[in-house]
């Protein structure tokens, strides 16, 4: 192999080794915090009418932790901090009514309190009361109905992949 042949294919490699780095979840950036690298979360809190909610938010939460790499999920023994939180209020909003004014369809919004708790120090590292904004419309009836454990499992994967940008990103 020519030396020009050799560095366009290091060049080449080289390339596509950092396209496969930084499409993998890698990231260059600091974390919030580089001390913490094993979360525990437990179960939220249900303050809502409606059962299973709070399940649905850890779930949702975990998950998301696990996908995006930065810290690993443990227990509590192992846990470098807590991530700890609250659904206060569960909103379903009509706002489609068919002839007989019978609801077709509206919006579902899930609010929590979360907090970010180191368990060395007993600090609290972040607190906040996430209203999501992103309001799903949804219908009871014709082609995009769908039933609403589809909806708050939408609505709680929104609330914890911005949890989970928060305490990953020092911005």
């Amino acid at each position: 192999m020519s030396p020009k042949h050799l560095i366009t294919w290091l060049i080449l490699h080289t390339l596509c080794f950092i396209l496969f780095i930084t499409g993998c979840g890698y990231k260059p950036f600091p974390t919030f915090r580089e001390d913490i690298e094993n979360i525990y979360i437990p179960t939220f809190k249900n303050s809502t009418y409606h059962p299973g909610i709070s399940g649905e938010v850890t779930d949702a939460l975990r998950r998301e932790i696990i996908l995006d790499g930065t810290f690993r999920l443990t227990d509590r023994q192992e846990a470098d901090a807590i991530l700890s939180g609250e659904v206060v209020d569960f909103e379903r909003l009509p706002l489609l009514y068919d002839e007989e004014e019978n609801v077709i369809g509206g919006r579902v919004k899930i609010k929590i309190e979360v907090h970010l708790l180191s368990l060395p120090t007993e600090e609290m590292l972040w607190q906040e009361d996430i209203q999501e904004s992103e309001w799903v419309n949804y219908f009871l009836a014709g082609t995009l109905a769908k039933r609403e454990e589809e909806l708050i499992r939408f609505v709680a994967e929104k609330v914890a992949r911005r949890i989970v940008e928060r305490i990953t990103e020092p911005w």
